[in-house]
């Protein structure tokens, strides 16, 4: 029944001519309006189309409209007669080519920017998935390396200057930082090493030392585990900041065009310098992390007494070491009796306008109010007055 009226309609539509398309402007794009004439005349059935401008059409205003707008004064003719020439058609065509080449422009420019990201985006992904499918063991050999290269950066950071001017001890601290420093390694026996090579091999063999002694410790099983999550939250961590600071590069490298450079090159350029860091950043990270990270049941929790409850609600927890430090340690001042209990009811916290707690249906200033003034115990100003008057005397 459907189909039945549905050609019925049809033949009626194409007894009148078919459909009539009637555009009250013209889009930038041709394929738009292309589009929409195709409307009227779908799988060979007959239509027409027709389009109407204005001369304050967003078209027309930045292609050609002041001219035209010049010839109907100099021809002194009216505004409502409609203008139809086939130069004017093509002359919209034109100007719909330069603004959809002016788009297409702008779309290739934002491609070379997004290229870039993709780029990064690319290695980055690759580093990850090297990371999730690696075997166990793996991925031991790069934070070797990583180490390694660390310390030698360390080294060469330090010992930049002249013999005479090496600070051993803010070397030795500095490798304090990175991992555990084996005894056998202090500044005397970095200062009796003589050049930075023979310091820098002694820094880098402590530094394996104490990554093989913490896979003895844990098993390598769990210490290959503790490599992958390390490595992955590192990588997750800093490209996540990485990504935001190319957001506000390409915010601002436009800015550059000022100067006669291409912003284009610039942010190549600077953001390969960004990604460079980031590769740093991630191995240190790495590093730093590989040599603190511990199994979950040997962390020593923090634990937390509340000490002298009944001193009311602003009494501060304090640490259990550090009450234990205090109830040895002997005070000579006079010990201060603990204040008493807070009797805790429901009829604290009440404002006078709440309603009563006791059910009544009644304001507190109305029902329990008065009793509960009666029960507290309050201290006369100017008793407190006196007394302070007494001691300043």
């Amino acid at each position: 029944e459907a189909k039945a009226e549905c050609a019925r309609d049809r033949e009626h539509v194409l007894a009148q001519g078919g459909l009539y398309v009637l555009g009250t402007e013209r889009h930038e794009a041709r394929r738009i309006d292309n589009q929409l004439r195709g409307r009227s005349g779908r799988q060979g059935d007959p239509g027409e189309s027709r389009f109407y401008l204005s001369l304050e059409d967003e078209l027309m205003r930045r292609f050609g409209g002041d001219r035209v707008k010049s010839f109907m004064k100099w021809a002194d003719m009216p505004e409502d007669l409609p203008i139809e020439h086939g130069m004017i058609s093509k002359s919209i065509q034109q100007a719909q080519v330069r603004v959809e080449g002016h788009n297409f422009d702008i779309r290739k420019h934002v491609l070379e920017y997004d290229d870039v990201v993709n780029k990064q985006r690319e290695t980055i992904y690759r580093q990850r998935r090297q990371i999730l499918t690696s075997q166990p063991g793996e991925l031991r050999d790069q934070i070797q390396q990583m180490i390694t290269e660390q310390i030698q950066e360390l080294v060469k950071e330090m010992l930049s200057g002249e013999p005479d001017e090496w600070d051993m001890e803010e070397l030795y601290h500095a490798a304090l930082a990175i991992y555990p420093v084996p005894a056998t390694i202090t500044p005397e026996t970095l200062d009796q090493a003589g050049d930075d090579e023979a310091i820098e091999l002694m820094l880098v063999k402590g530094a394996l030392q104490a990554y093989e002694e913490r896979i003895t410790q844990y098993g390598a099983d769990w210490m290959a585990e503790a490599e992958k999550q390390v490595m992955l939250n590192a990588v997750d961590m800093f490209w996540q900041r990485h990504l935001t600071d190319l957001d506000i590069l390409r915010e601002g490298i436009g800015l550059v065009g000022y100067g006669g450079r291409d912003p284009l090159v610039e942010y190549k350029r600077e953001s390969f310098t960004m990604w460079t860091a980031l590769q740093e950043e991630i191995k240190a990270k790495i590093v730093r992390d590989i040599f603190r990270v511990v199994p979950r049941e040997q962390r020593i929790p923090t634990q937390i007494k509340l000490m002298n409850v009944q001193a009311g609600r602003g009494a501060m927890p304090v640490l259990a070491g550090a009450a234990a430090q205090t109830a040895t340690t002997p005070n000579t001042q006079t010990q201060k009796a603990p204040e008493p209990a807070r009797n805790v009811g429901m009829y604290d916290n009440v404002g006078r306008n709440d309603p009563c707690p006791c059910g009544s249906g009644k304001k507190f200033k109305h029902c329990h109010y008065g009793q509960q003034q009666q029960q507290r115990q309050t201290v006369n100003p100017n008793a407190v007055k006196h007394s302070v008057s007494r001691r300043r005397k």
